[in-house]
């Protein structure tokens, strides 16, 4: 526990904040590097493993601060994210989403691997299987579609 990191970068439309870890109680965005102003940010959730309830009480704040003075997007989002996204009503602020990651499994190997996907992706990612990495077997989407996908229709409304 305790061990979240935060690294800013330059990105296209302003800064990148990449957040890698868990969220819980010993979460403290005020540690954040992201510039004070009001410039665009991205925030790629992508290293977030896991998230107890004081770690959402956390980004919960965070995010709604945040997007009071700036445009704020969510890249990468982990399946832990996801699943806060599809639990809690305002997990997201009023940041758009631009892309997550989505579970697929291989029916030959067993493999389970985390696909990106955008919004616009979502639709047909259910329907179609993927080459599986790992055997070049055939990887299908591994959750129900209108469950996992549920944060999209609240972001799309």
């Amino acid at each position: 526990m305790g061990d979240l990191t935060f690294r800013v970068s330059a990105g296209p439309g302003g800064e990148v904040l990449t957040v890698e870890g868990d969220l819980d109680e010993t979460t403290d965005f005020a540690k954040a590097p992201i510039a004070r102003a009001t410039a665009p940010v991205a925030i790629d959730l992508g290293g977030v493993r896991r998230i107890n309830s004081c770690g959402v009480r956390e980004w919960v704040n965070f995010i709604r601060t945040l997007s009071q003075s700036r445009q704020v997007r969510l890249l990468r989002c982990s399946m832990p994210i996801v699943e806060q996204l599809n639990m809690v009503f305002n997990f997201r602020g009023t940041a758009a989403i631009e892309s997550f990651f989505a579970p697929f499994c291989c029916s030959n190997c067993g493999a389970s691997t985390a696909v990106l996907l955008t919004p616009a992706d979502a639709p047909q990612a259910s329907a179609a299987p993927r080459r599986c990495d790992q055997c070049g077997g055939s990887s299908v989407f591994d959750d129900l579609p209108e469950r996992y996908f549920a944060f999209l229709l609240e972001f799309s409304a």
